[in-house]
């Protein structure tokens, strides 16, 4: 550094030769800021200023002046052009690396912002983003769920080689599922399929029937991903009663696809009793602002859960509601409504009819809906002649089940764009008056509940054919029965019945249904409806005797299960980035298959870097790769936990590179 000399002289007060001392002290000071000018602006090597100003350490680069530090800085982009870096210093490999991590930023970032757009219907095509928030706005994600699931209805031993299953609708030659009970857990790459026979490679374990297989066993609970179940030792398992309970006898239960509303209609004020499930418990809200104001006695969601509706004895009849950021929003009245009381309520699987069943004459009545809009349809050519106490749309929509009080106690409807043609009665009726009406899956079975033994008549349906079979159930419910339910899977049929212990539940093995042991904790009265809800994992039954609701849970959460998504188009990378919440006995793994069209699924586990994103909440990052790009591509998730804990994956991003 230049210095700069202490001026001995002060011109304060002072004689004539301190001004001369004053001015040989100006001329020094002057001389040295002179220089120290010169040098800033000399450009000569090793007299400029940067040649004479020191410059604090950085890291990467040599110490000294700033000189020193700029020509090291040349050296080493020089370097970077040529390949020549030294270690511990600017290098390529590091930029690559920086722009590989800026890259997969970005992607991320796609992913994220096409699933937000999603929830707003804004999102883009051909994105090649992966995305999952567990709610189902997944519309463009090119990796999808695979949802296949089925059950065993035979038992296999170790060694096995075939498994036989109830429906083989879907399994695919050369894909990898996985079969699990409650002790036991293996996957394998199906060989072949034939009828209801799965061939395999030989398996590990035993298995008695009832053993899920499937592609993926987890639920999607609103905005979360949870593990799914399998059969309980004890079905179902009663749940802690409900903290608020219906303030009178309950003759209507629903809950909305997602899991998220618990619906019950009673006749007693306030009529509509909204819960809100949170895990297994289910709180009751506030009651509705535009609430019914009289008695009801049915309630019916939409398949995609936005909207539902309500059957009374109102002005209006039936109340319909939309449902927008968990408020209840009732709907305009249509401008033709019933002119009686509505018993019953069903939707169409794509929400686009609604019908009611009505204590008097048209006993049916059909809506077309669009934009919120409900307009009523031509009566059918041929009409129940009966209060209808129950309808029912088939899983595909195109079938409608009605059932009445008077003979032929059902009617069923064939749909052909908005008109319903009655089909022939079946060969056998009911016995007795029609209460309640349920399809089972892939609408192969139609159950209807009605008075008169043996209060359950359950019908196979063949093309537009129903035929009863013959003494299908072990045991027969004691009673009349007034409600029945198909669970969504088809293994199960509950009756909710007259006499105790007020309901009776069913194990259906193709076209046989064995009795199983009653609930642990019985309904408190007789039973009025029934219901399965949220894929199975609850049933429903409204009774009419305080507490008037119970609760039921089907199946077991089991503490390993797998996922797998299927992932569309060609590629040799794959990245995918998932949240979960925190918790030390909750763990994922991950697996990528990437093959040929033709050729078996083959995982390799995904490397894996996990990222605290908050106390709670962790991101890990997962990265697969082939040695070579092709178009059958898979990813398959398996999620560890202890069975204690209620964590879950928060939202799944990824991208196809």
């Amino acid at each position: 550094m230049i210095s700069v000399p202490i001026r001995p002289n002060d011109f304060v007060n002072g004689t004539p030769s301190d001004a001369e001392a004053v001015d040989l002290d100006f001329n020094t000071i002057y001389d040295k800021v002179s220089e120290i000018l010169y040098a800033f602006q000399s450009a000569s090597i090793g007299e400029s200023g940067a040649d004479i100003i020191n410059s604090s350490p950085i890291e990467g680069l040599a110490d000294g002046t700033i000189q020193q530090k700029l020509q090291d800085l040349k050296d080493q982009l020089g370097a970077a052009v040529t390949g020549t870096i030294p270690d511990a210093s600017l290098e390529i490999g590091k930029l690559v690396v920086e722009l590989q991590n800026f890259i997969s930023d970005m992607r991320k970032l796609s992913a994220n912002t096409q699933a937000q757009q999603d929830k707003n219907n804004a999102a883009l095509p051909n994105m090649r983003s992966i995305y999952d928030l567990f709610d189902g706005t997944n519309t463009y994600s090119v990796g999808k769920i695979d949802t296949l699931k089925t059950r065993t209805t035979a038992s296999s031993i170790p060694g096995a080689i075939n498994i036989t299953v109830d429906d083989a609708t879907g399994f695919i030659a050369k894909n990898e599922y996985t079969i699990q009970n409650a002790t036991a857990k293996e996957s394998f790459v199906l060989t072949s399929v034939s009828g209801l026979i799965l061939t395999v490679p030989a398996l590990t374990n035993a298995f008695a029937a009832g053993a899920v297989v499937y592609r993926s066993n987890v639920l999607q609970d609103q905005g979360r991903l949870i593990p799914g179940t399998i059969r309980s030792t004890n079905f179902p398992i009663s749940l802690d009663g409900i903290a608020s309970i219906p303030a009178g006898i309950a003759n209507g239960v629903a809950c909305s696809p997602d899991g998220k509303w618990l619906a019950v209609t009673s006749t007693t004020t306030p009529y509509l009793i909204m819960y809100k499930r949170t895990g297994d418990t289910f709180v009751k809200q506030t009651d509705l602002d535009s609430k019914p104001t009289s008695s009801c006695y049915c309630v019916a969601f939409s398949a995609d859960g936005t909207r539902f509706t309500v059957g009374t004895s109102g002005t209006y009849r039936a109340v319909h509601y939309k449902i927008v950021d968990d408020v209840f929003i009732p709907l305009t009245h249509p401008t033709s409504y019933p002119s009686s009381t509505v018993y019953g309520a069903s939707y169409s699987p794509d929400g686009t009819f609604l019908s009611l069943g009505l204590s008097s004459s048209p006993y049916v009545f059909n809506y077309s809906i669009e934009d919120d809009v409900y307009e009523k349809l031509t009566d059918p050519e041929t009409k129940p002649t009966g209060s209808v106490k129950s309808v029912s749309f088939s899983h595909d929509g195109n079938y409608l089940a009605v059932v009445s009080t008077v003979s032929p106690y059902v009617l069923i409807y064939k749909r052909t764009l908005k008109v319903f043609d009655k089909l022939t009665n079946p060969a056998i009726l009911p016995a007795g008056d029609g209460n309640g009406v349920s399809w089972g899956k892939n609408d192969l079975h139609l159950a209807v509940a009605h008075d008169t033994t043996p209060f359950v008549t359950i019908y196979k349906r063949s093309g537009d054919t129903f035929t009863k079979l013959t003494s299908p159930l072990s045991a027969l419910p004691p009673g009349n029965a007034n409600g029945v339910a198909f669970s969504a899977d088809g293994s199960y049929l509950s009756v909710a019945h007259e006499e105790s212990p007020f309901i009776a539940s069913y194990n259906r093995t193709l076209d046989t249904f064995t009795k199983l042991p009653n609930p642990l904790s019985i309904p408190s009265g007789i039973g009025n409806c029934v219901a399965y809800g949220f894929n199975d994992l609850y049933l429903f039954l409204g009774h009419a005797i305080a507490p008037y609701l119970d609760v039921y849970k089907v199946g077991t959460q089991v503490s390993s299960v797998d996922a797998r998504y299927s992932v569309a188009g060609t590629t040799n990378e794959v990245d995918l980035w998932l949240y979960r919440e925190k918790d030390t006995n909750y763990s994922i793994a991950t697996g990528l298959s990437i093959v040929a069209s033709t050729a078996a699924e083959s995982f390799a586990t995904m490397t894996k870097v996990t990222t605290d994103i908050a106390t709670n909440l962790a991101e890990d990052k997962f990265t697969g790769t082939a040695v070579a790009a092709d178009s059958k591509v898979t990813v398959k998730l398996t999620i560890t936990r202890a069975v204690a804990t209620d964590k879950a994956i928060t939202k799944l991003l990824g991208a196809v590179v």
